[in-house]
């Protein structure tokens, strides 16, 4: 949302020339409903060299395919998750992502070399 007289810029204007090869996780259950997730999910789509991998479209019954998700994850340089933190936690289905693509026996899979980054929104 835009205060009155501000001017807000891209996220990611001066860095879309020279943007490491980036896999977004986006995990909001009512994108539509939230002005920040719709714009920076613009952003992320038209970034160079990005790949944007919604949960919620992906997943909808949460039968997540892990292999696909570790996969993505390890051709990645930097990983975004675009998601909303709510009381301390973050929604359903991002938990259900971590807990799958994090267990114990993958750990030391070749994306543990990316660079993480995370957006709260």
């Amino acid at each position: 949302m835009k205060a009155r007289g501000a001017i807000v810029a891209s996220p990611l204007a001066h860095a879309t020339d020279a943007m490491p090869n980036t896999l977004v996780i986006h995990a909001h259950p009512h994108p539509r409903r939230s002005l920040v997730t719709q714009r920076l999910r613009r952003v992320f789509d038209n970034a160079p060299d990005t790949t944007v991998r919604s949960l919620y479209e992906l997943y909808p019954d949460f039968d997540i395919d892990a292999t696909a998700e570790r996969e993505a994850l390890a051709g990645a340089q930097l990983v975004v998750w675009l998601t909303p933190i709510h009381w301390y936690s973050v929604p359903a289905l991002m938990k259900h992502w971590f807990d799958h693509i994090n267990k114990r026996s993958h750990r030391s899979c070749a994306y543990t070399q990316s660079i993480f980054s995370f957006i709260v929104i």
